[in-house]
């Protein structure tokens, strides 16, 4: 395992006890106060009547399992998140034995919280967090598997292929803002791979199609309805 140098261990540290402090502190919502109960009934409620997000099911197991676990786990998903920024830009992990990487990794956290469209809301409270920043990853893991795809390749496999469908899904339904960006993400990469006279990999389409599919399932819900 490498080792950590006095400098980054310093900036995990204030950056995450940064993020649990005000996580700490922002207050409850009604959010909070609405019954969190973790079973397929409370699911399928949500999803007809509340909102057909699928954070709405990471959001009922963190108000099922307790604030304390809400404010523990926000750090470690939000340095997570940085992490996962520096890597679709730079295809690769930080170095935390170097320091060479810390200065951008510095503005990588400061532009994840300051240039963030209400971080009070997306980052601090329990249901934004859940709904927004820590399903961020999700969509940030997507965007480094196209990046390494057409950088570097990757290995088309038959399990690639079936987890890119369910993958699709997952993606088209996290929420209103990530869902439509990722078709219109995806239309580019093919674009881009058309420019270069490439075939994109048979797992990429089974993505597209999985994406389809989710982004139906997220704007066809009665939810909508509902909540107007």
């Amino acid at each position: 395992m490498r080792r950590v140098t006095p400098r980054w261990g310093l900036c995990l540290f204030i950056y995450g006890g940064f993020i649990m402090l005000l996580s700490f502190l922002y207050p409850l919502s009604g959010d909070e106060y609405f019954p969190a109960a973790f079973n397929l009934q409370n699911i399928f409620y949500s999803y007809l009547t509340v909102t057909p997000r699928i954070g709405t099911l990471l959001s009922n197991i963190t108000l099922f399992t307790g604030r304390w676990f809400f404010v523990a786990l926000n750090p470690l998903a939000q340095l997570a998140l940085a992490g996962a920024v520096f890597r679709v830009v730079f295809v690769r992990r930080p170095d935390f034995s170097d320091d060479k990487d810390l200065p951008v990794f510095v503005l990588i956290c400061f532009l994840c919280v300051f240039a963030a469209a209400a971080p009070d809301q997306t980052i601090f409270w329990v249901s934004g967090a859940c709904n927004y920043s820590w399903l961020m990853l999700a969509f940030m893991w997507f965007l480094f598997l196209l990046r390494k795809t057409y950088a570097l390749g990757v290995k088309d496999t038959p399990v690639l292929r079936v987890g890119g469908v369910f993958f699709g899904f997952f993606i088209g339904m996290i929420n209103e803002n990530i869902g439509p960006l990722a078709p219109v993400i995806c239309i580019l990469f093919w674009f881009l791979y058309l420019l270069k006279r490439r075939r994109p990999p048979a797992w990429f389409w089974g993505f597209c199609a999985g994406l389809v599919c989710g982004l139906a399932a997220l704007f066809i819900s009665p939810a909508y309805t509902q909540r107007i």
